[in-house]
């Protein structure tokens, strides 16, 4: 059996590309499942602060009913009640600006979620080019290693073949060579 044939520079070439390309598959397979999990965790915040910003914006509706209903029970005790309701005004200013960090806080968190989707179609669209370069590459290269083995089998039939011929005559030579000797041996024999 012949020694294995070594590779050609154009096929070392495509061998070490193959292995990049896989290498930057697995890379890309795990950077789009790290931008996965950075979208659900920012999904799951989304939902969390939107919930937490209905409640509070319900809590501050109820406040401002139960104020309303205040004022108009007790007309009797208005400086009192009129001193209560500042109070009341300042707590709901401070929560209403803390309701403005929330909301603010809510768009920067929508903001960044839009903009990780966009990187995850990005890159969703980046590893579809890569496979379909990497398919046309290994289809190139399974007609490229068809046709070399086609050469090779080729090559090797053609040297059987002249091998076999070479054996042939030398093996006709041969028992030609000893039948001229025995024929000799004969004659000496006889004589």
């Amino acid at each position: 059996m012949p020694p294995p044939r070594r590779l050609t520079r154009g096929e070392l070439k495509k061998k070490e590309e193959m292995e990049q390309l896989s290498l930057l598959h697995e890379e890309l397979g795990d950077k789009l499942g790290e931008e996965r999990s950075k979208v659900g965790r920012i999904q799951i915040e989304n939902a969390s602060k939107t919930k937490l910003l209905d409640n509070l914006k319900k809590k501050l509706e109820r406040l401002q009913k139960d104020q309303s209903n205040e004022l108009e029970n007790s007309e009797s005790n208005t400086q009192l009640m009129s001193d209560k309701a500042h109070e009341k005004l300042q707590a709901l200013a401070g929560s209403a600006s803390k309701y403005n960090v929330l909301l603010s806080s809510y768009s920067v968190t929508k903001k960044a979620n839009d903009d990780l989707r966009q990187t995850v179609n990005a890159l969703r669209q980046e590893l579809s080019n890569k496979r379909a370069t990497y398919a046309a590459e290994k289809s190139k290269l399974k007609s490229d290693m068809f046709d070399l083995r086609m050469k090779v089998e080729f090559e090797f039939m053609k040297a059987k073949r002249s091998m076999e011929e070479q054996y042939s005559k030398t093996a006709t030579e041969k028992m030609k060579e000893e039948a001229d000797s025995a024929v000799k041996e004969c004659i000496e024999l006889s004589s």
